[in-house]
């Protein structure tokens, strides 16, 4: 080949190198195709573990829970009709990517590529705001991305929540682009200036609008980065520019009443109330930042630690406070990191990791300008031209190679080698690790004989089988009863297999143990999301929306003292008051112990292992549909007051009720008549509430209770706004009050500028109540259950 052609192919390959769009299509090529193939070969496909099996199971039934557009505020499956789910996937991307596609790990496959362009597109954004240069901005994204997604504890290490929930990215990614947005804004190009920076305040709101808490967690880095890209101005005027931006984004939060949104959101919570009382998250390595999580992580630190030392030495000034500040904010993560570690806090708070997600990108852009500047400067040394001169007379001794290989060390750009030799390395070598961790190719054998249908659920038992018959809800279907799961209580069979004694403390920890034995034996938990992937309500709850109100009303009346209470989770049930069970709305109980003796108690089903384990399906004798109509009222001013009288021997909640405020517009002498015909159904967005009277009366419903909640579409004829009242009762259920016919759809309206005071109207519900005023001292400093494992059994 001549000298000429080689030069064209030279000049084409320098070309490709400076070509996003080819490398970016050589990332997304090996990303999705990971994707696909660890689906097959693992099944451990993103939407992985408890939380991603969560995120894909509620996500897609919120799809056929909301109304077009808004967010899903009361759940039909958990937590007794959960009245905030604080999550709209109609307005997010991949997960409507994840509720299109029929076929279940297609679906996660699908979506979860998305979201890996989404953050790949916005950290190579942010690097050229960072004014790399595309190829190594290319390479930045493709490394957060490897990081992020592809097997991280298997190649990194790194501790995140991509792999489990995907959508994470979505909030980086919005994080990125708003750090890229601002620093577009300075004096030199004042119309792009004018544009990006109208435009920041609107994307935090999309965010927001999209989910307010992790929007909230991710981008707390984010506005620490923002101040330094504000601090960090070319000039005096940038500066103001900048300054200017950041005011007006204040002035359109401060507009929408983004505090007000913020406070109501989340201080209405039983892990704010009641921290006292519920523990935090383990306080393992994995939790903390990134130098303590393992050996890889700790090489990542150092190495970016080094890489910001050289930007501060080798960089120009703006790029050494750039350094300078991240460094500080890595260091700080690490302090938090070690606090959390170290200090034996119960730490309910966002998980220190949380708070690094958002400064991910920024600590691989601003580490690569490192390394920029780094070989900038190994590049133009005298040592670096010494030792490519001394290279070429080395080659002089072979007279057969010394011409051509004058002449292709004479076509090298060993600048450019310096700065851009990753770009062909990493794909390739990102490649070729993804696919030996996958072990491909798969052989056709091995095909066949994997799940890639798109199955969804785990085996069914004749007890899923009858629940789905008897209860599962759907839009338009009449509430027939939820179902507890009340295995491993107290010392029954499966606690005496593993010498658990009766009194032991129950907490979270014993109820995972407790789900994989029976996940072992069943191939199905019989709770949670084995269940609610069935279309089954439950009366459990998971996740952080615990009302404090309904973790009050369980932990003070079907709770022991020693039982402990994760920041996750509705309280357990282990001392069961079956009449309160039954006015919530259970129908059924799954457990593993014999309830023959138990009068009314009819067993339904029964499911027993090879080994000699049985659970048994029982119905209870009574439930509240939405027909529990009582006649008499005790009014209770305090929390504590209430469940005094509703823990009384005899107290009867199909004719008794405890109100929380006097029935003002009702006459002391008339009495309240029973309703005939309550009935009640979740339907898309609302709640259909029906009945009929032949004078005032009130309904009991096994629905939570919030301001939120509104009276709408009252039907022409039946009932009028002023003859309906909803009121709280026992503490945390919703009580109805009407005269005549009742047909009405309830409403939980809250959200961005949306009923804030309704919810605000909570927190002094709260406040009234005196919940924050009756902790329990049950946690001591440190405490978390796994000082509570006595026995290899236990463990």
């Amino acid at each position: 080949m001549s000298a000429a052609k080689l030069r064209v192919w030279k000049n084409r390959l320098d070309g490709l190198l400076r070509r996003p769009t080819a490398l970016m299509l050589v990332a997304t090529t090996i990303l999705a195709g990971y994707f696909y193939c660890s689906a097959l070969r693992y099944h451990n496909y993103p939407y992985g573990g408890g939380d991603g099996e969560f995120y894909s199971v509620m996500i897609r039934q919120m799809f056929a829970w909301s109304e077009p557009g808004r967010a899903a505020g009361v759940n039909p499956y958990q937590g007794m009709g959960t009245v905030y789910l604080p999550l709209n996937p109609w307005i997010n991307p991949g997960y409507r990517l994840l509720n299109i596609i029929d076929n279940s790990v297609l679906a996660r496959v699908v979506s979860s590529v998305w979201f890996t362009l989404e953050l790949f597109a916005s950290v190579a954004l942010l690097g050229r705001a960072f004014r790399l240069a595309w190829p190594s901005a290319i390479v930045v994204g493709q490394f957060c991305c490897v990081a992020a997604f592809v097997n991280p504890w298997r190649l990194f290490g790194i501790f995140c929540q991509f792999d489990l929930n995907p959508g994470v990215a979505h909030w980086v990614a919005l994080g990125n682009l708003m750090l890229a947005m601002l620093m577009q804004v300075d004096s030199e190009r004042q119309r792009r200036s004018q544009i990006f920076g109208a435009a920041l305040p609107f994307v935090w709101l999309y965010a927001v609008a999209c989910d307010p808490f992790f929007t909230a967690v991710v981008f707390a880095p984010v506005f620490f980065f923002a101040g330094v890209v504000v601090i960090c101005a070319n000039s005096w005027r940038s500066f103001c520019w900048r300054l200017g931006a950041a005011a007006w984004f204040a002035f359109v939060n401060w507009t929408v009443g983004m505090y007000d949104y913020y406070r109501a959101a989340s201080g209405n919570l039983a892990r704010q109330m009641f921290r006292g009382e519920i523990y935090g998250e383990l306080q393992v390595r994995e939790y903390a930042s990134l130098v303590f999580q393992n050996n890889a992580t700790r090489l990542l630190f150092t190495a970016l630690l080094t890489s910001l030392v050289a930007l501060f030495v080798l960089g120009r000034s703006r790029e050494k406070r750039f350094a300078l500040l991240t460094g500080l904010y890595l260091l700080g993560m690490t302090a938090l990191g070690a606090a959390f570690l170290r200090l034996g806090i119960n730490w309910t708070y966002p998980l220190p990791v949380y708070l690094e997600y958002g400064a991910y990108s920024v600590y691989a852009v601003v580490g690569m300008l490192g390394m920029v500047r780094l070989a900038d400067a190994a590049a133009t040394s005298h040592a670096a031209r010494r030792a490519v001169d001394a290279g070429r007379r080395t080659l002089a001794y072979a007279p057969q190679l010394a011409a051509g290989a004058r002449r292709v060390a004479s076509w090298i750009d060993f600048r450019l080698v310096a700065r851009y030799g990753l770009v062909c390395g990493f794909p390739l070598a990102a490649g070729v690790g993804m696919l030996t961790a996958t072990k491909l190719p798969l052989s056709a054998r091995r095909l066949a004989a994997l799940e890639i249908s798109g199955k969804q659920g785990k085996p069914a038992t004749a007890i899923i089988d009858c629940l789905k018959s008897e209860i599962a809800v759907a839009p338009g279907r009449e509430f027939r009863g939820s179902v507890v799961s009340l295995y491993a209580r107290n010392g029954s069979p499966i606690d005496r297999r593993r010498g658990i004694a009766a009194e032991a403390p129950y907490h979270v920890l014993r109820l995972q143990d407790a789900m994989n034995v029976v996940a072992a034996q069943f191939g199905n938990t019989h709770y949670w999301m084995d269940l609610w992937r069935e279309s089954i309500p439950t009366l459990e709850e998971y996740g952080q929306m615990v009302s404090p109100t309904m973790y009050y009303l369980m932990s003070r009346t079907m709770s022991r003292p020693q039982d402990h209470t994760s920041r996750n989770f509705l309280p357990d049930v282990t001392n069961a008051d079956y009449e309160l069970l039954a006015a919530l709305g259970v129908r059924f109980a799954v457990t593993d112990d014999d309830w023959s003796a138990r009068p009314g108690f009819r067993l339904r089903e029964e499911v027993i292992a090879k080994d000699g384990l049985s659970l048994r399906l029982y119905e209870f004798p009574t439930t509240n549909r939405g027909d529990y109509s009582p006649v008499r009222t005790h009014v209770r001013a305090t929390a504590a007051d209430a469940v005094a009288l509703l823990n009384a021997p005899g107290f009867d909640y199909r004719q008794e009720v405890v109100l929380h405020a006097p029935l003002e517009d009702l006459p002391t002498d008339l009495p309240l008549a029973p309703a005939r015909g309550g009935r009640m159904r979740f339907d898309r967005g609302s709640i259909h509430v029906a009945a009929e009277s032949d004078g005032a009366s009130l309904l009991l419903l096994p629905l939570q209770y919030s301001n939120c909640l509104t009276v709408r579409n009252l039907s022409a004829g039946r009932s009028d706004s002023g003859d309906v009242r909803l009121l709280r009762a026992n503490v945390a259920q919703t009580a109805i009050l009407f005269r005549g016919s009742l047909d009405v759809d309830l409403v939980f309206q809250f959200g961005l500028n949306d009923n804030v005071a309704a919810r605000l109207a909570d927190l002094e519900d709260a406040r009234r109540l005196e919940l924050a005023t009756q902790q329990l001292p049950k946690l001591p400093r440190g405490f978390h259950p796994h000082a509570a494992y006595t026995t290899p059994q236990y463990r």
